[in-house]
């Protein structure tokens, strides 16, 4: 779990760049060479807002703006990937989408970095969501492949998808784990070269007490 939560939002924000440019390129994918008649606008209207809210946010980290974020700061980021993953998956499929397990991506980053009930929380909002897409959401589209052929495509590429984004975020957590356990060796050898500096001082004004 992280001490400070601003490395954690920017491995939120290079998981999103992710995220926004294998939406973009899956809704291309489906509609270009597989011929599925999908609701272009409003997906394409979800993928520019998740990419203005990304970089937004990137700038607001890069400048200094982020402060000290706390858990619910990173629950509201989460909060908007789950919102934004709710609108791609019920205008493409609902829950015939496989992308729809993506869900469990965004639980298991809120279950690694943030405390006990705020993790509980964001797999709440992600349940509702997957609910949501799978009673709202329109059918998907037929294909130039057979549902079988087009499914099987699918969670292969999901697969695919969520093993970079575990991978990404391991790395970072990875990276923040050793970053954090190099400042508290040197902290403590700091402590100890401290404490050897008044022993030595005790030692001195013992002998000068002596002397006098």
């Amino acid at each position: 779990m992280y001490d400070s939560y601003l490395p954690f939002l920017r491995t939120l924000c290079s998981l999103r760049w992710l995220a926004t440019a294998g939406q973009a390129a899956a809704i291309l994918f489906a509609s270009v060479v597989l011929g599925m008649q999908l609701e272009l606008l409003p997906l394409w209207a979800g993928v520019i807002a998740l990419a203005l809210f990304n970089a937004a946010v990137q700038w607001r980290l890069g400048h200094g703006g982020g402060g000290n974020p706390t858990p619910v700061t990173a629950f509201g980021h989460i909060l908007v990937d789950i919102t934004v993953l709710t609108w791609m998956v019920g205008f493409s499929g609902g829950i015939a989408n496989p992308f729809g397990s993506l869900f469990l991506i965004l639980i298991a980053l809120a279950a690694v970095a943030l405390p006990l009930g705020w993790s509980f929380a964001v797999a709440s909002a992600a349940v509702l969501g997957y609910v949501l897409s799978a009673a709202l959401g329109l059918p998907l589209p037929s294909a130039d492949l057979s549902p079988t052929a087009l499914q099987r495509w699918g969670t292969a590429i999901n697969f695919l998808l969520s093993s970079v984004v575990v991978l990404v975020f391991s790395t970072h957590l990875a990276q923040s784990l050793r970053a954090r356990e190099a400042e508290l060796g040197a902290l403590r050898e700091r402590f100890t070269r401290n404490e050897g500096i008044v022993a030595l001082a005790t030692h001195a004004a013992s002998v000068a007490h002596e002397l006098n």
